[in-house]
């Protein structure tokens, strides 16, 4: 019966126009003189939306049914089926075929994707065991280290073996947001313990001086409001000024008639100079300045959808020596 089912529904459905050119012939003087003009008019629409529908196979059926009804319940219109017939019958076959094409065409794509959204989780899995090996390794050996000069190399091993770490988390929740698999999960959060958790995970906590004007708790999502912070203060601390802070300030701001909070991370333009702001959350995207510092280039492209999808806003400022990113999220408590 399931099998049946398409063919039963494109039968109801080539009724359906049959019953509505009738009406028209009825009730509209128009009516019935686009009938006998066009009397394949109502179906190939129908057949088309049919074939997307249930496939190449039941929209031919529908078209020997069409023409099969038609001829049998008016032969008068013989001498317009041998007008318009062959058109109809040709447009409503490419018509088909061209959407079967787009859709074997999708499905290719998809299975394309889901191969290449396998792979890359394969390929973190894979990678990250040999990681947290050396990781592990590095930092026994920095603590058996006997001089000040083999402390600084394992320390700089075991931020190499980070900032690979890094970029491959980067990699999947790039794959994440194109597969639509990143959702805003609200919550109540207090904004300044997750502030605070923020500053001392970063790699130098000591430069980030931080003002937080907010000391209660927020609903949004905590998980992609950390994650966008962190990014933001990690690219501060890796391409600003070493001599000098980095200033997050975090206050409350309505936005477009809404409650929410207002961050802004600032500092200073460092050595690689001024990346192009038109550019900056475009995916890939590195000054050529920047390519002697390790980074995947999606860093800001991910905070710029984490954003949207939290509902909220976020844009850069470049001025003579500073840079400034501001993120504005809104607050479900209001």
């Amino acid at each position: 019966m399931r099998n049946a089912l398409p063919a039963i529904i494109s039968l109801l459905a080539i009724c359906l126009c049959y019953g509505l050119q009738q009406w028209m012939q009825d009730s509209f003087r128009a009516g019935s003189h686009l009938a006998l003009k066009h009397p394949f008019f109502p179906y190939a629409p129908m057949i088309i939306y049919l074939g997307y529908r249930y496939g190449l196979r039941i929209g031919l059926l529908a078209i020997a049914t069409t023409l099969t009804m038609l001829i049998g319940l008016n032969p008068e219109l013989i001498e317009n089926w041998l007008v318009g017939g062959p058109l109809f019958v040709i447009t409503c076959t490419l018509g088909l075929l061209l959407i079967e094409r787009l859709k074997e065409a999708n499905k290719i794509e998809r299975q394309h994707h889901q191969a290449q959204t396998s792979f890359m989780a394969m390929l973190a899995h894979e990678i990250r065991s040999p990681l947290a090996t050396l990781e592990t390794a590095a930092y026994s050996l920095s603590l058996m280290a006997a001089s000040e000069s083999s402390a600084d190399r394992m320390r700089n091993l075991s931020r190499g073996i980070e900032d690979i770490s890094n970029i491959v988390d980067k990699l999947l929740e790039v794959d994440a947001v194109e597969s639509l698999r990143i959702n805003a999960i609200s919550k109540c959060f207090p904004i300044k313990p997750l502030l605070t958790n923020i500053v001392e995970s970063a790699s130098s906590p000591e430069r980030i001086n931080l003002s937080c004007a907010i000391d209660k708790t927020i609903k949004n999502d905590p998980v992609l409001t950390r994650r966008i912070l962190s990014n933001l203060v990690d690219n501060a601390l890796k391409y600003g000024s070493t001599e000098a802070p980095v200033n997050l300030t975090v206050m409350p701001e309505r936005f477009r008639g809404k409650v929410g909070v207002r961050f802004r991370c600032i500092n200073q333009i460092g050595a690689l100079g001024s990346p192009d702001p038109s550019q900056l959350f475009t995916k890939y995207y590195r000054s050529p300045e920047a390519s002697c510092v390790s980074g995947a280039g999606v860093g800001l492209w991910l905070c710029k959808q984490f954003t949207e999808v939290m509902a909220g806003e976020i844009h850069c400022e470049v001025m003579d020596q500073t840079i400034s990113f501001s993120v504005w999220i809104p607050d479900a408590l209001g």
